[in-house]
């Protein structure tokens, strides 16, 4: 789990739910911790919640996996949505809507970001079938689908106000074309969405559309235009997301056919430009224009007949390498393993403790990420420790009973800590381990 998955998503649907874990321990009102967050994803996560006790599934990471196969249901809204956009794309072509579909249905940076909580990333169903409703409507004007389509888009900037940058991109569209019955409806849809968002933030966090204004202000704060920004940063997702060799291809078969698909360049590029002039950087701003780009390519590419065959035959095998190799990258070396295949180990780690009927405590040492739900619904104390933290440092130290410990750095390389002898003596730190998941070690307290 990203640890923004945990802090803005899963830890306030739990605290809505349970009224447990870290919000629930600070005396500000629960919204007003959570500034520039929506609370209509806080609300579907915590009815996520529900639904699992309601199947009597109350293991944390069980209800993880849960939540994970109902943002997997909900991104075949995504995928249904690639078909009949591309088909309206290329009418009567139904071959290459399938095949672009299944090329976002099996493309592993799709997958990796359909699965994630992040609000960026459960929103991109919602972006697509906008973009089917309304393109669908430029051909067969209709009033509803345009509403329709407005009132998706509207759904996405709530769940993550970023996404309102493709809004801007259909705008530049519609006036460009001079489409204005289309920007009309569409804005009536949109505008229904945001007043509903407003109004649950009026409920929620006291003032009418308050965290959609908390985001903007965040993110164009000077603070965040303090720190440098990363270009090399921004190129370097766009190359690796896309396949680094396939991606020229890409580029250029998004651009072969740009009067077909002005809507989709437009929204994409006015997305990517706004974010190459911000500082923040992250992989997930930039997993939303994904399934984008593989249509624009894929629909292009099929449509295309060179004199050379053997031309489409080398891209076609580039295809298959870049899907094979995002599947397999979690059997490769340490170095080269995808992160979250390396977090899934503690993540493991700290199921295998959290279910122990014995556990009163965690001590973890080189690890990276926050702790699960097991321990905050059993008020099971978790401390992370470092070579510059005594036992003596820390609180009721005789409760904690187990330890996980990471003994190799990022590049999969052993690492000598310098441990303080008592944890060394009292957990048996020279011994076996009772238990190994990947690079973390479980030890018990003697």
């Amino acid at each position: 789990m990203y640890i923004d998955e945990v802090h803005f998503y899963l830890d306030p649907a739990a605290w809505n739910q349970y009224k447990i874990g870290v919000l629930s321990e600070s005396t500000k009102s629960f919204y007003a911790q959570l500034p520039g967050r929506s609370p209509i994803s806080i609300f579907i996560f915590s009815a996520m919640l529900s639904f699992c006790e309601f199947l009597n599934i109350s293991d944390p990471l069980s209800q993880v996996i849960m939540i994970r196969i109902f943002l997997s249901l909900w991104s075949l809204v995504g995928i249904v949505s690639i078909y009949y956009l591309t088909l309206s794309l290329y009418p009567g072509k139904k071959n290459i809507a399938f095949w672009a579909a299944l090329l976002s249905a099996v493309w592993g940076y799709h997958i990796y970001s359909n699965l994630r909580t992040l609000g960026e990333c459960v929103s991109i169903p919602a972006i697509l079938c906008s973009f089917w409703f309304f393109h669908r409507s430029l051909s067969k004007p209709s009033r509803i689908r345009l509403i329709f389509s407005g009132m998706l888009m509207g759904l996405a900037i709530s769940l993550k106000v970023q996404s309102g940058l493709f809004l801007m991109g259909i705008g530049i569209y519609c006036l460009f074309h001079r489409n204005i019955f289309h920007l009309i409806y569409f804005s009536i849809g949109f505008l229904v969405l945001f007043c509903f968002q407003g109004t649950v933030d009026l409920f929620t966090h006291g003032a009418f559309l308050k965290s959609f204004f908390d985001y903007i202000h965040l993110r164009m704060s000077s603070s965040e235009f303090n720190v440098p920004k990363a270009y090399g940063k921004f190129f370097w997702f766009l190359f690796v997301i896309h396949f680094p060799l396939l991606f020229p291809f890409i580029i250029y078969f998004i651009l072969k056919d740009i009067r077909r698909n002005q809507l989709l360049v437009f929204s994409v590029f006015v997305y990517l430009g706004v974010h190459f002039y911000h500082p923040s950087t992250d992989l997930r701003l930039y997993l939303v224009v994904v399934p984008i780009f593989l249509t624009l390519f894929m629909a292009s590419f099929l449509n295309w007949h060179p004199r050379k065959k053997y031309f489409k035959k080398i891209i076609y095998g580039l295809i298959f390498v870049a899907v094979v190799s995002q599947f397999m990258a979690v059997f490769f070396p340490e170095p080269f393993r995808p992160k979250w295949r390396r977090d899934a180990n503690l993540c493991f780690a700290q199921a295998y403790v959290g279910r122990q009927l014995d556990s009163t405590g965690l001590l973890m040492m080189h690890v990276r990420w926050a702790q699960l739900y097991f321990y905050v619904r059993k008020k099971i104390p978790v401390t992370k420790v470092n070579h510059q933290v005594l036992s003596q440092n820390i609180q009721n130290y005789d409760t904690y009973n187990y330890f996980i410990l990471r003994k190799k750095d990022k590049k999969g390389r052993e690492t000598n800590l310098p441990l303080d002898p008592k944890l060394i003596q009292d957990f048996n730190l020279n011994d076996a381990p009772i238990q190994i998941f990947g690079d973390h070690s479980i030890y018990k307290r003697k």
